[in-house]
């Protein structure tokens, strides 16, 4: 009984950890979401360069990274567009 009872508590404690990894993935901008997925694929381009590469320089070069500096230096949540 004991045993189960640790089991059923340690099950809900990793969902409940799960549940707030993707609730904070998701809250991340597109650009990022996209990047992270091309870095978990590992897959290459044509030119052998992993993917999350290009991937991870958009995020850099976009409109939303300027907007996550903004929100910062202000003291507030972004707002994320996908741009």
């Amino acid at each position: 009984e004991q045993v189960s009872a640790l089991r059923e508590n340690l099950i809900y404690a990793q969902v409940a950890a799960n549940e707030a990894a993707a609730a904070e993935i998701a809250s991340l901008a597109p650009l990022v979401q996209r990047a992270a997925k091309a870095m978990m694929r590992g897959r290459r381009g044509k030119d052998g360069r992993f993917m999350a590469d290009a991937r991870y320089q958009e995020c850099f070069d976009s409109r939303d990274y300027q907007e996550g500096l903004r929100a910062f230096a202000e003291g507030r949540d972004p707002v994320f567009n996908g741009s």
